[in-house]
């Protein structure tokens, strides 16, 4: 983040857009304070997965979401193969997506499976709560998950058929840096702050934590 923020500075004036499209939201705070109003919120959705350094997209879906204050930047990105979505609320669609996101990485990473296994083993009520407990957390942040993202986080994470896995959790099993801080500390942050329980979230950042410990030598 630092490395890219002293790499933009130079070329970023008055009439510039900074749109970040990361995971969770951690990075706005530093953006603003080094861009100010210049960064629009925004999004991204795909399936990928790294290989040997390279992002490999694992399926066509491709989502962008942004803010409506720079119609520039939307006409830029209205292209064939992105499906593109300029909407009044994009923090409310970066939480709603951090909450799946996260819900998906603790289920992952937790049971040390794909989701269809999980859900074949009995999975169902633990995988159930973990939803709740990150949706609860967007909740008291006052970014309540829309009904229609909360029905397809459910059919997604309770499919016993489905061989999804999260990114977080393949970086973690293939031995490479990850997301968990972004993802899972971050929110394990906000909702201790929130007052809101996570048991289920804070004992996978536990053990996401451990196993880097263990691969680093600790």
């Amino acid at each position: 983040m630092e490395d890219a923020i002293a790499d933009l500075r130079p070329a970023v004036g008055e009439g510039t857009v900074v749109l970040p499209v990361l995971n969770g939201l951690a990075h706005l705070d530093r953006l603003e304070a080094a861009f100010g109003p210049r960064v629009l919120g925004g999004l991204a959705m795909i399936v990928a997965t790294l290989d040997d350094g390279a992002v490999v997209q694992m399926t066509d879906w491709s989502a962008i979401t942004i803010g409506d204050g720079a119609p520039r930047v939307a006409e830029a990105l209205d292209v064939p193969g992105i499906r593109l979505t300029v909407s009044d609320d994009p923090l409310g669609s970066m939480w709603a997506k951090w909450a799946f996101i996260a819900a998906c990485g603790i289920v992952c990473c937790l049971f040390r499976s794909p989701v269809g296994p999980v859900i074949a083993a009995g999975g169902e009520p633990q995988v159930r709560a973990i939803i709740a407990e990150t949706e609860a957390v967007a909740a008291a942040a006052g970014h309540p998950v829309p009904e229609a993202a909360h029905e397809r986080t459910v059919t997604t994470l309770v499919d016993p058929d489905s061989a999804m896995t999260s990114s977080l959790y393949r970086d973690l099993v293939a031995g490479l840096p990850t997301e968990a801080e972004h993802i899972l500390g971050d929110l394990a942050s906000r909702a201790r702050e929130l007052g809101v329980g996570t048991p289920l979230l804070d004992l996978t950042l536990v053990q996401v934590r451990a196993d880097a410990l263990v691969r680093a030598g600790a």
